[in-house]
């Protein structure tokens, strides 16, 4: 197993929507989300519930010892969305997170990491093929052994840059800022390929696709995940595990996964996704502590659902532009680091 040659690199999600390069009736079927914000109503609500699990993978568990462990993750998002003055979207939520780890109770894995934040972010598109993206995520990063305190409160920051060439073809770039990752300041960015009406690359990191349109409801992918974040463990982790140098220690939580699936919408602004593959790279890095804990790869499954509700809808397209298929940054994970076996 290749392990830990890291190149600093940032990781930006940036959002897939399935925008099309024409207006066509198959918009109906599977419109996009962010054309809806743009030219359709002015307030809307978005839901997004995700359920993860990966199987039992060898695991190092700080203790001199390996064990399988497994993890369960749930993510539940919130957002009221709202547009002003023909070019700003003001987005603004909630966010609740939780990995789950079954591993021995002596291990120097968390046993839950928990992020309960705000998402606050706004896009402002300032001519018709240039948009920023400014966000933040304040909020609790903590394994919540203890109560939270402010100690486990951090304020991930993120600006984003995305650019319309043509129709076909968009670029974007950005940076991300959180004071307690192990690489306070990290950049990065990704390109979108409309090939034709029907094959699409999305190589928009931490989610690079290849997408193909099998229905006007129904699209199938392959591709990456790349996933991470950073929180603290309890006060007293480290003393309760013989190691109390670790205690309130900050942890760099990372996966790297690689799968294929689908995307279905059941109805329009109504969309399940599913994907399964391997989890190729998971670590725990207690960056301020040297100790970092990986596992070997492991079989995962991915079940997401998304909804958006239209609570005020504008006929009238206040915001003419060239290119139906603008996606917005979404600037919400990071990777700390990134192996170059992963790197091209």
């Amino acid at each position: 197993m290749v392990r830990w040659s890291y190149l600093s690199l940032s990781i930006l999600i940036l959002s897939a929507a399935h925008a099309e390069i024409e207006p066509k009736p198959a918009e109906d079927k599977s419109p996009s989300r962010d054309k809806i914000q743009w030219l359709g109503t002015k307030t809307s609500l978005e839901t997004t519930a995700e359920y993860d699990y990966v199987v039992p993978g060898k695991t190092s568990l700080g203790n001199g010892s390996y064990g399988r462990v497994s993890e369960s993750e749930v993510l539940i998002r919130q957002l009221i969305t709202t547009r002003c003055l023909h070019a700003f979207l003001i987005r603004g939520g909630v966010e609740w997170e939780r990995f789950d780890f079954k591993r021995a109770d002596d291990a120097f894995l968390p046993k839950n990491l928990h992020v309960l934040n705000a998402y606050l972010a706004l896009d402002f598109r300032f001519s018709y093929k240039d948009m920023i993206r400014i966000q933040a995520r304040p909020g609790l990063y903590s394994d919540y052994e203890e109560p939270p305190n402010m100690d486990d409160f951090n304020y991930p920051m993120a600006l984003g840059y995305s650019h319309m060439v043509s129709r076909n073809f968009q670029w974007a770039a950005g940076v991300s800022i959180n004071r307690w990752r192990q690489h306070p300041y990290l950049a990065g960015g990704g390109f979108r390929w409309q090939i034709n009406d029907r094959w699409k690359m999305k190589m928009m990191l931490p989610e690079p696709q290849i997408e193909y349109k099998a229905r006007d409801d129904l699209h199938v992918f392959v591709g990456g995940d790349f996933r991470g974040d950073t929180f603290r463990v309890a006060p007293n982790f480290g003393t309760k595990r013989g190691n109390p140098a670790m205690d309130n220690a900050l942890v760099d939580y990372q996966e790297l996964r690689a799968g294929a699936g689908f995307s279905w919408n059941i109805k329009p602004l109504m969309e399940i996704n599913f994907h399964a593959g391997y989890m190729m790279d998971r670590a725990f890095n207690y960056h301020n502590n040297d100790v970092l804990l990986a596992s070997d790869p492991s079989p995962y499954v991915t079940i997401n659902f998304q909804m958006l509700f239209e609570v005020w809808k504008d006929h009238e397209a206040e915001l003419e532009t060239k290119g139906k298929q603008f996606e917005v940054p979404d600037l919400e994970r990071v990777l700390p680091n990134v192996p170059k076996i992963f790197v091209k």
